[in-house]
């Protein structure tokens, strides 16, 4: 899966002094995004939490498949560029 955003691209990242951060995205059965939050220990400033919370919230990701049927998952996503 692959979450595509021009937010996220390395070079505005390394404007922010955003250089790594974990996520954990609850994907409904249909798809949808039911919730997401930053793992600890993330290097953001704290005037940047948020933002990217909301937009990985925006992703549109396949569900997990569990014997062929659609069902609820979490995504981990790990975003990281060298310093």
């Amino acid at each position: 899966m692959r979450i595509q955003t021009t937010r996220l691209l390395p070079s505005g990242s390394k404007q922010r002094g955003v250089y790594r951060f974990d996520a954990m995205i609850d994907v409904a059965a249909d798809g949808s995004i039911t919730g997401s939050k930053l793992s600890p220990g993330c290097d953001l400033p704290a005037n940047l939490e948020a933002p990217p919370g909301r937009r990985i919230g925006k992703a549109v990701l396949v569900p997990a498949v569990d014997n062929g049927k659609f069902v609820a998952g979490v995504y981990n996503y790990h975003f990281a560029i060298p310093r």
